[in-house]
């Protein structure tokens, strides 16, 4: 009995599932483009843009503009524990798991139209389904005792996305200022599956499923000017209701996002584009079920840069810098890089992150362990490959 709850306690503490099993993993960009320039997401420059900030499609152009993205994540995660010999004396690190993950997903298909026939020039429209969370794990390690015996071989899947079905619209009032509002539908579920098979025939196995779903309704805001070469634009996205249901049942109540972000043409002969956008949440105000769910607020910055190559692509790159409400030591930065195509009406946007992290488990609060101060450090990294193909029509 005291094994199965020990293997039970640490059950609680696999690397990434701090965020996998709270909110998700964010995806700020779900496009090529967006990925490859710091992993914009207020300003990137593409339809599915335009949904997490309506004012931006006014800077799509005219016509119908579609775009359909989709991609793959590999995952990478090792754990070391210090080991000691018979006299307590600490004589290096054991590496207890080595996880490797790949899996595939949808970014999101999306379109903005302006110019339409009844619809009036200074007005453009963005629909579009697009995946803003992740709940992708995989971890798989063997169980040993004191002596370093394998006593049982543990693997836990958590799988699942949170899609948001959504709509914005933009007004320009005059030639420099443009306003939009949008709204979205949020759906999705989370399924982890845990399992512990026992080296003694006599122990009970343990099996555990747990299915979820995720609901929940958004509202934003923003507004665009133009000076020159330079956009700048500021929003808010506020979250209306989060709802977990099935076998795990809560109410979220999220506090608003705000955004800021400009883009920048200088308009030498390379066409250079420079990105950059922060944004800011008061996280420590998020409760579930009226308890407070963090003690620190959340915020982030990136910047990129797009420029034509000679031969006729265009290179991108970029970095960000991510804070998690849960730890510090989740603070996350990320590289990115990507190559854009066009030919004729069509474009063809491939896009890269690589993010690295590490941390000790006595660095994040709430994690349950063998014992307060447990010598468990994680290292891990997630490296993410977007691929976009758009098209513009003639309206």
């Amino acid at each position: 009995m005291s094994l199965l709850l020990t293997v039970l306690a640490f059950a609680t503490i696999p690397a990434s599932l701090p965020s996998v099993l709270d909110m998700g993993i964010p995806c700020p960009s779900t496009s090529a483009r967006g990925i490859s320039m710091g992993e914009s997401g207020f300003v990137e420059l593409t339809p599915t843009g335009a949904l997490r900030n309506p004012a931006l499609s006014g800077l799509l152009g005219p016509g119908l503009l579609v775009e359909v993205s989709g991609g793959t994540r590999l995952t990478m995660e090792k754990r070391l524990r210090k080991v000691y010999d018979e006299f307590g004396s600490s004589i290096g690190e054991s590496e207890e798991a080595f996880n490797r993950h790949i899996s595939t997903f949808p970014g999101g298909v999306s379109a903005t139209g302006s110019g339409a026939v009844g619809i009036p020039n200074n007005v453009s429209i963005t629909a579009g389904l697009y995946r803003p969370y992740s709940f992708c794990y995989d971890y798989d390690r063997m169980v040993m005792d004191e002596s370093y015996v394998e006593t049982a071989r543990e693997r836990l899947e958590v799988s699942g996305r949170a899609s948001e079905l959504a709509l914005a619209a933009c007004f320009a009032p005059s030639e420099r200022l443009l306003v939009g509002l949008g709204a979205g539908y949020l759906f999705g579920n989370r399924t982890s599956r845990w399992v512990v098979s026992y080296v003694d025939p006599t122990a009970d196995d343990v099996l555990q499923v747990t299915d979820t779903d995720v609901s929940g309704a958004s509202a934003r805001a923003s507004a665009l000017y133009r000076a020159g070469r330079v956009a700048i634009s500021a929003g808010m996205d506020y979250s209306l209701s989060y709802e977990l249901t099935g076998d795990e049942q809560a109410s979220v109540s999220l506090p608003p996002v705000f955004h800021a972000g400009a883009v920048y043409e200088p308009g030498n002969a390379l066409r250079t584009v420079f990105t950059g956008e922060c944004y800011y949440s008061a996280r420590s105000d998020a409760e579930r079920e009226g308890a407070d769910m963090y003690d620190r607020d959340a915020w982030g910055m990136s910047a990129g840069v797009e420029n034509d190559l000679p031969g006729g692509p265009v290179g991108r790159f970029g970095f960000s810098y991510r804070s998690s409400p849960i730890s510090r030591a989740l603070d996350r930065m990320a590289f990115t890089l990507g190559l854009g195509f066009r030919l004729g009406d069509y474009s063809l946007d491939v896009g890269g992150s690589f993010s690295p992290g590490r941390w000790r488990q006595v660095e994040v609060p709430d994690m349950v362990s063998f014992d307060p101060g447990d010598s468990l450090v994680v290292e891990e990294s997630s490296t993410t490959v977007l691929l976009s193909i758009g098209r513009r029509f003639e309206l």
